[in-house]
């Protein structure tokens, strides 16, 4: 029987407080002190939602503290000791988009046994790259840090991301190394940046999003480069991007496999015929539930499935009718800006 999250915010962390741990023969639930667990329509049967709880607190020189939270979702019992847990990085070019973005993701794979959570971190716009490799580094720290009383196993946390979220989980799963607090069992990404100079070269009012000190900035962009990083240790990868995209081109795709390829690390890679940046086909975001089931033990996939073909394409199809007419091209070839799906 899953304890029930409690959650305990704190100035500059969140603290998840288990009580009656040692009464595993009458476990007792776990409820919020400060944080209302989220009722609505929208959560499944069988699965919790907590909402802006805090996993971190970016301070600095001359800056205000910046909480940076985020929202999971997960079963309210589940099979084994343990959970395998997912962290969902959002998209939007670096400069947009937030966490609701991820609530159809993190349901979803509630209901098939996990603990995910959807991550907010800082834009660009408020304080340029790396700070947002920092954040996502900061929430698997702090999904290890509270995995006992989070009910997770440290050793089956994955990494999604669409887009820009998918450049920062790339980034972590490469950098982490298994001595490390960043370590993960594998990603998943969709549409993903994972080559920074190339796009600066094409266009070089990019570089607005690096902080980089002067004459650095070739430096910096080979720090944000997962390649930089990739050895035989890393954990299994699953990449998938349109042939099409006009956005982040299918190259930065094919690049990173041939980099984990030739170090020896499992990497699935789907080259999506006549897609762009906005990925609408269900089956993609099955086969990413099926990666992680594989390697995290889950039972997502079927659940992906139900609620993909109810939300996914409506959703994005919504976004589509309501974009700029430059951009709400009816062909899947959409030369979108990078705004991720809900899943």
């Amino acid at each position: 029987m899953l304890n029930i999250l409690t959650t305990c915010l704190v100035l500059g962390a969140a603290t998840f407080d288990a009580v009656g741990q040692n009464q595993h023969d009458a476990p007792t639930p776990r409820t919020p002190r400060t944080l209302d667990v989220t009722t609505n329509d929208s959560v499944p049967d069988g699965v919790e939602l907590v909402e802006n709880a805090t996993y971190y607190t970016a301070v600095g020189q001359g800056l205000t503290p910046r909480p940076l939270t985020f929202d999971a979702a997960y079963p309210t019992t589940f099979e084994g000791e343990r959970m395998p847990a997912l962290i969902f990085m959002h998209g939007g070019g670096f400069v947009s988009g937030d966490k609701a973005q991820g609530r159809d993701f993190i349901l979803s794979f509630a209901e098939g046994g996990y603990f995910a959570m959807s991550i907010e971190y800082r834009l660009a716009t408020e304080r340029p790259l790396p700070a947002a490799t920092f954040d996502a580094a900061a929430a698997l720290r702090y999904l290890r840090t509270h995995a006992d009383e989070l009910d997770i196993d440290p050793e089956r946390i994955g990494l999604s991301g669409y887009s820009a979220g998918g450049h920062l989980a790339t980034l972590l799963a490469t950098r982490g190394d298994r001595r490390s607090e960043t370590h993960v069992a594998c990603a998943a990404t969709i549409a993903a940046p994972t080559d920074l100079a190339e796009l600066v070269r094409r266009d070089p009012t990019l570089e607005a999003l690096i902080e980089a000190p002067e004459g650095k900035l070739d430096m910096v962009l080979k720090q944000l480069d997962p390649v930089t990083y990739i050895d035989a240790n890393d954990p299994p990868i699953f990449l998938a991007h349109g042939e099409e995209d006009q956005t982040v081109e299918v190259e930065h795709m094919h690049r990173l496999a041939r980099a984990l390829e030739s170090a020896g690390v499992p990497v699935t890679s789907q080259c999506l015929n006549g897609t762009g940046h906005i990925v609408l086909d269900p089956q993609v975001y099955q086969d990413v539930a099926a990666f992680f089931d594989l390697h995290l033990g889950g039972k997502a996939e079927a659940c992906v499935q139900r609620r993909v073909t109810t939300r996914l394409q409506g959703a994005l199809r919504s976004w589509i009718d309501d974009a700029p007419p430059d951009v709400a091209d009816d062909s899947v070839t959409v030369d979108a800006p990078d705004t991720p799906p809900v899943l």
